[in-house]
């Protein structure tokens, strides 16, 4: 990792609405520009709630039967 960037981004779910994260970006070392994100809501806050909503979602639309294909 090299340098590293952090701040606050302001996103618009359409299944939980506006939320506000904080993230930190690094720069991937011998690659060619690639960075790693990490986004996170503070604990307990309504951003929090959001995300593991969206973690609940998603968890239950993959175990969800598939139909064949």
């Amino acid at each position: 990792m090299r340098d590293r960037t952090n701040g606050r981004k302001h996103f618009t779910h359409p299944a939980t609405g506006p939320m506000v994260l904080s993230y930190e970006a690094y720069e991937v070392a011998r690659t060619d520009g690639h960075r790693l994100i990490v986004y996170q809501a503070e604990p307990g806050s309504t951003d929090h709630y959001a995300m593991v909503l969206l973690e609940h979602a998603d968890t239950a639309r993959e175990s969800a039967p598939q139909p064949p294909v």
